[in-house]
C-alpha cells in the first residue's frame, strides 16, 4: 500500500472519466487530509474541487472551507484487521515517531 494511493480519492465524473483528489475526507464529511505539509490554499482548492465534484451545496462565498485552519501534523499508519489492506487508521503521532509521516489535516469544527 502507498501513501500516496491511501491519501487520494479517486471517483468516476459524468463523461465516465478517473478523476483523482490529492485528499481524504473523513466520514463526517467535516476533516479532510492530504500527504505531506500542503500549503493551506492548495489543500483549501483541492477539498473546493471534490465538494464541487460531489455536488455539495457547502461552498458558498463565506463557506468555512474557505477560511479554515489547515494544521501540519505528522501521522501513522495501523491497520484495524490482519490481511486487509483497506482496513487501516492512522493516528497524530510526534515528528520523531518511527514510521510518522507528515499529513496535512483541514478542519471545518477546529
Amino acid at each position: 500500500m502507498k501513501l500516496e494511493d491511501v491519501f487520494a480519492t479517486t471517483e468516476i465524473d459524468a463523461s465516465g472519466d478517473l478523476v483523482r483528489f490529492a485528499m481524504i475526507e473523513d466520514e463526517h464529511g467535516d476533516e479532510f487530509w492530504a500527504l505531506g505539509h500542503v500549503d493551506p490554499d492548495t489543500l483549501r482548492s483541492e477539498v473546493v474541487r471534490w465538494l464541487d465534484h460531489i455536488g455539495s451545496t457547502l461552498v458558498v462565498e463565506d463557506d468555512p472551507v474557505l477560511t479554515a485552519p489547515v494544521y501540519h501534523v505528522w501521522a501513522k499508519m495501523r491497520k484495524m484487521r490482519e490481511g486487509e489492506d483497506w482496513d487501516y487508521r492512522f493516528d497524530t503521532v510526534p515528528a520523531e515517531a518511527e514510521g510518522a509521516f507528515p499529513v496535512s489535516r483541514l478542519s471545518l469544527w477546529s
